[in-house]
């Protein structure tokens, strides 16, 4: 592993080098791509613990990432309905316009379809994507606005790592020694971003919308997990027995809104029910903020579903 002295060194060097050296050190972009002072005016209204919040978006997939020291990170934005918007607005206030980073999973329309506006009404540090693009007219419009507020694009592999003070988030999948070939083959729901947050002594993880086969490649270098954001809204082909036997998760979160799609699978939710596994559904509970203190969990439900 490389050795960076500082955040904004390390974010640098890999910007300008694109070496995959397994370690992606910000997180406080900001202070790279506007000034320190958009850092160092957040005041945390998490009394320095920090939170994650999974927000009600309606079928699609939005997490909001709030780091002890007030840094931001939001991973997707859910389709283009505006919610994420309105809650990270309910959360850090209308006046907070600063995004430090911003990760879209993988380019469909209900993990971007939201990111099109926001990058019109947020400020944003640095958007991390697993590199690949849609032939989608609303991700060609996300790809302007981005460009037009000059925004950093990082594309990330597993074994990147995204660090901000002793939190770091690690880039588990997909991997970069994917050859054209492989892509062509691979369901694009399978090349999504999934990574691992360790933050305030608990630990959570992120899936998109990868399938068994996915979840399979990863769990032999996972121990348990406290939060499982469940992958593909709940779908059937996520979320296998091996996998959630493996990291045995103690609460799991379906980010799901009306569909057609038989999202979340009855027979998904038993087996978290069987696994003794709390589970909550954005559909029914709202937006879910979990905090940590001491290791413990701690859930609150913000809004209605």
């Amino acid at each position: 592993m490389d050795e960076r002295k500082t955040p904004i060194a390390g974010i640098m060097e890999f910007l300008c080098s694109k070496k995959r050296k397994h370690i992606v050190s910000a997180l406080l972009v900001g202070c790279l791509i506007f000034n320190v002072i958009w850092i160092a005016d957040i005041f945390s209204a998490e009394g320095g613990k920090g939170a994650v919040y999974f927000l009600n978006v309606g079928q699609g997939d939005s997490e909001f990432i709030v780091f002890p020291s007030g840094a931001k990170i939001l991973i997707d934005g859910g389709p283009p309905n505006g919610k994420a918007e309105q809650e990270i607005s309910r959360i850090i206030g209308p006046f907070d316009r600063y995004i430090d980073m911003v990760l879209l999973s993988h380019p469909q329309s209900d993990h971007f379809g939201g990111l099109v506006r926001l990058f019109e009404d947020y400020r944003v540090g640095a958007f991390l994507t697993n590199g690949e693009i849609s032939n989608d007219s609303g991700y060609g419009a996300l790809q302007k606005n981005a460009q037009g507020q000059r925004v950093e694009q990082i594309s990330v592999f597993g074994g990147d790592v995204i660090r901000q003070g002793d939190n770091i988030f690690r880039v588990l999948s997909p991997p970069i020694s994917r050859t054209q070939s492989d892509t062509k083959k691979e369901n694009p729901n399978d090349r999504a971003i999934l990574g691992e947050l360790s933050m305030s002594g608990g630990n959570i993880l992120f899936t998109g919308d990868v399938g068994k086969n996915i979840e399979s490649a990863v769990m032999a270098g996972l121990g348990s997990v406290d939060v499982l954001k469940v992958a593909h809204h709940g779908s059937k082909y996520s979320s296998g027995e091996d996998f959630i036997s493996a990291i045995r998760p103690k609460i799991a979160i379906v980010e799901v809104g009306k569909n057609s799609y038989g999202h979340p699978s009855p027979d998904v939710l038993n087996r978290f029910l069987q696994a003794g596994t709390s589970l909550y559904r954005t559909d029914r509970d709202g937006t879910i903020k979990i905090t940590f203190e001491d290791g413990l969990a701690r859930i609150f439900s913000l809004s209605s579903p």
